[in-house]
């Protein structure tokens, strides 16, 4: 899953023309940060703060929008993953080719995670 994800971000890094240089993070970056993960499990606040955390870091390290979607859902767990997977899924027919913005997916996690609380 984790190769999935950094060959994912890689094919769609962008790269800064004047200075040769990806834009973004890299997914060892991300991933050596000691996050929490989400399981969609416990109350509202602790869905809240594991959001409000992966955002903060996301934003340290200048993620570029597809990297925060693809970086923040590797973090899911079980419930939460499974609810991504299928979210995903009808996402990407309402959208087609249009990528899921870092917006949406928080719009979407809070309703679809929170809502089940």
């Amino acid at each position: 899953m984790a190769q999935l994800v950094v060959e994912q971000v890689q094919q769609g890094a962008n790269v800064d023309r004047v200075r040769g240089r990806p834009k973004g993070c890299t997914f060892d970056q991300f991933n050596g940060q000691h996050t929490l993960v989400s399981n969609g499990k416990g109350d509202v606040v602790l869905v809240e703060n594991w959001l409000l955390e992966i955002k903060e870091l996301l934003e340290v390290l200048g993620c570029t929008n597809t990297q925060r979607v693809s970086f923040a859902t590797f973090k899911l767990q079980g419930d939460a993953k499974r609810w991504w997977l299928s979210k995903r899924l009808l996402l990407s027919q309402e959208l087609g080719q249009q990528p899921i913005t870092w917006e949406r997916f928080q719009q979407e996690f809070l309703d679809g995670v929170c809502e089940s609380k």
